[in-house]
């Protein structure tokens, strides 16, 4: 009984497949390691965010943020980490009519009177510097206790 394998053509042709399927799986599967770089004024948005300075402060009923810019950088929104039952909630919120331009003051609609504790972090929005599409950074940095 003869028994015959694949020729070594096939072989190698089979094996230089596999070995591409495996690299291609392996690029896609670490390109989700890297972050694109966020730009904000043709620079990192790191930068804008050390030219935010902002006042915040919650109104008597607990419903609304008064918000004012100080700086120089347009906040496109605020993120709100709320501490209420020992959970922790984060909420974004954006005021109505858009960004809050650089000396400008706005009011945020948000519920905090079930909240032990709240921090405010304002968000900006930039650009990919490779996708070309929007994208959020929250600036750490610059957050702050409300409650």
């Amino acid at each position: 009984m003869e028994q015959e394998g694949i020729s070594p053509i096939m072989a190698t042709i089979l094996l230089v497949g596999v070995a591409i399927v495996a690299f291609v799986f392996v690029f896609v599967w670490s390109k989700g390691f890297s972050q694109e770089s966020i730009l904000k004024f043709n620079g990192p948005i790191e930068n804008s965010c050390l030219n935010i300075s902002f006042d915040a402060g919650i109104s008597e009923n607990s419903q609304e943020i008064y918000i004012n810019n100080l700086g120089k950088v347009p906040i496109y929104g605020f993120s709100i980490d709320m501490v209420s039952g020992g959970k922790s909630y984060l909420r974004f919120v954006r005021p109505a009519d858009g960004n809050i331009y650089a000396g400008e003051s706005d009011t945020l609609v948000i519920d905090l009177s079930n909240s032990e504790k709240a921090n405010i972090t304002p968000v900006l929005l930039g650009q990919g510097q490779v996708s070309g599409s929007s994208i959020m950074h929250p600036c750490n940095g610059q957050a702050r206790a409300l409650k």
